[in-house]
């Protein structure tokens, strides 16, 4: 899917100290059809050809590595599980792969500018065993490279700091 810069619909700010745009038409994966949102400051120019590149390509990517996401997504909830915290959100422990979806309120591929203003982009998961922080997956280079801002190892099914 090639997104290009004046495709994306700005939304209404409401109460935010920054701007969303939304590409009109979601992606389908896996995990479902999944909403690209491109965030800028409220003093930055709107999104640009790499913002919408940038886009482009961690749509691709979460299109091909459905099983990816979602073994990264329930490695975090198994993470949550050992460390005993389900029971504070009210999440149900025990879950198996095939119904952890049913625990996560969203997810989207986000795109948003760094403080140099390289293109940080991602997928960004808000389950509801977190959150609190929720999961934000870190994409560059073809691949996910962090998780929650720090590497990662998915030992097993549970996924952990590295």
């Amino acid at each position: 899917m090639r997104m290009h810069p004046d495709g994306f619909v700005l939304q209404d700010r409401g109460a935010y100290r920054f701007d969303r745009w939304h590409w009109p038409q979601r992606v389908p994966t896996q995990l479902g059809d999944l909403l690209v949102e491109l965030t800028t400051g409220v003093d930055e120019p709107p999104p640009d050809t790499a913002m919408a590149a940038a886009a482009s390509e961690v749509a691709e990517f979460a299109e091909a590595n459905g099983d990816l996401l979602l073994n990264l997504i329930y490695g975090h909830y198994r993470y949550t599980e050992e460390n005993g915290w389900l029971g504070f959100w009210g999440v149900q422990p025990n879950l198996g792969l095939n119904r952890i979806l049913s625990q996560v309120e969203s997810i989207e591929l986000a795109v948003r500018r760094d403080r140099r203003g390289q293109c940080d982009a991602g997928v960004f998961v808000n389950p509801r065993w977190d959150p609190e922080h929720k999961l934000d997956l870190s994409y560059s280079g073809g691949q996910i490279v962090a998780v929650n801002g720090e590497l990662f190892v998915l030992a097993g099914e549970v996924l952990r700091p590295g």
